[in-house]
């Protein structure tokens, strides 16, 4: 064979098939990191020593409760406790404390990414940090805000798998979320 044939030329580092092999390479390491992250987040999380009273913390920004309530009736219709403010708030009792009590007896936070998230201040900025720092699993649902958005907004919580209503409808994300927390 001479240097101009199909097979020399597939060889050359700098070839096209050089490169698509390289690519298809890392694309199959950065699955198997991807795999093996997810697997330690499932570790992690069912070798949780505390006893969790929900399998969900619902935050939302005020302005998202519609979506928010349509979110956790789709969680409870497949059997999950979810604690969302709706349900959950006392009267009578600190509000803080209840939202407090919530994370830390929630095994994973689902976070409602929405535009009035993004352009305010509410109180689901805290309950997201309380979560990061308590290094509980976080998963951000984006209701009208890109992933691009997101790590504009938040590099943290963009480097989080989610979920987006762009591309799935309510209801597979709550099927979604609950085969996540099953096989957690």
């Amino acid at each position: 064979m001479g240097c101009g044939s199909p097979e020399h030329r597939d060889r050359q580092p700098g070839s096209a098939a050089a490169a698509t092999a390289t690519v298809r390479a890392l694309e199959t390491r950065v699955e198997e990191l991807e795999r093996a992250v997810l697997d330690q987040v499932r570790e992690a999380v069912a070798a949780d020593p505390v006893s969790r009273q929900f399998d969900v913390f619902l935050p939302h920004a005020g302005p998202d409760a519609a979506t928010a309530q349509a979110l956790y009736t789709e969680l409870t219709a497949r059997g999950h406790a979810v604690w969302f403010d709706g349900a959950e708030l006392r009267l009578g009792e600190s509000i803080t404390r209840q939202i407090d009590l919530g994370i830390a007896r929630s095994k994973v936070g689902v976070i409602l990414i929405t535009p009035a998230l993004l352009e305010g201040r509410y109180w689901t900025e805290r309950e997201m940090g309380a979560f990061m720092s308590s290094r509980h699993r976080i998963i951000p649902v984006l209701d009208g805000p890109t992933f691009d958005d997101l790590a504009a907004y938040s590099p943290l919580l963009s480097d989080l798998r989610g979920l987006s209503t762009e591309d799935v409808a309510l209801d597979t994300i709550a099927e979604l979320i609950a085969e996540a927390l099953t096989a957690a």
